[in-house]
């Protein structure tokens, strides 16, 4: 976890420099980094199992907008499950899926199920963004360990979680003369992670509800909410004191 922890405590201080950083982290920190005009071995692993398949390009053809975490391709860091890290992958995230895929050729390969953790940075409107993304966590639901969510804070007691998604909806339904619309519609839920106890919780961004999740850190958030006078109902918020709960 040393390279998440490097990456995450500069992505919320330093967003501007978020280009720069990606590229110091690529050439300094990953000590098992395999370069990836080197790592066609690798690549090809990645893509053994059964659940490795191309993408199909007409899956979305009559949807407006789309499915994928932004429109242009990112680049990544990938940490494959067993510790091999990949860097300089052009990579992109579908959200409707919850699947990751790479560029092999000139094909978009979905990505296999032995990727613990990536991060991704991308051009939105015009700035760049860096965000990781991490799997194994508990089953919740319909969610699985293999399950990508988007880590916004972690420490040694607690993971702040979002969940992203995109739905397919009707714009509009079909008439005479009009077939039908549908467009791909954002979402996101929160989740807060105990590492001791190995729970996933459901959250929404208020105190009473991660009180909820953690009664037995209830006084701490109070006087954490206390002392800072805020309502904890923005994201920057939450973040800050999940920080504050893993000191």
């Amino acid at each position: 976890m040393g390279m998440i922890n490097f990456i995450l405590s500069n992505l919320f201080m330093k967003k501007v420099f978020a280009c720069s950083l990606f590229l110091c982290i690529s050439a300094t920190v990953l000590s098992q980094v395999v370069s990836t005009d080197k790592s066609s071995k690798i690549v090809s692993a990645i893509t053994q199992d059964e659940s490795a398949k191309p993408m199909n390009p007409e899956d979305y053809a009559d949807i407006n907008g789309t499915p994928f975490l932004s429109v242009a391709w990112g680049k990544g860091m990938l940490q494959l499950n067993n510790g091999t890290r990949l860097t300089d992958v052009d990579i992109q995230f579908n959200l409707v899926t919850n699947e990751l895929y790479y560029k092999k050729d000139q094909s978009t390969i979905v990505i296999a199920n032995n990727v613990l953790e990536f991060v991704i940075s991308f051009q939105e409107k015009g700035k760049i963004e860096m965000q990781y993304y991490r799997s194994g966590y508990p089953v919740f639901e319909q969610k699985t360990n293999k399950t990508f969510y988007r880590v916004l804070s972690n420490g040694k007691n607690f993971h702040l979680l979002s969940f992203d998604y995109k739905a397919i909806e009707d714009t509009y339904t079909a008439t005479v003369n009009h077939p039908a619309k549908s467009s791909f519609n954002a979402g996101f839920k929160y989740f807060v992670y105990d590492v001791r106890n190995n729970r996933l919780q459901s959250i929404l961004m208020n105190q009473e509800s991660l009180e909820k999740a953690l009664p037995e850190m209830e006084i701490a958030i109070q006087q954490y909410i206390q002392l800072h006078n805020i309502k904890l109902h923005s994201e920057e918020e939450m973040i800050e004191l999940i920080k504050n709960l893993n000191q």
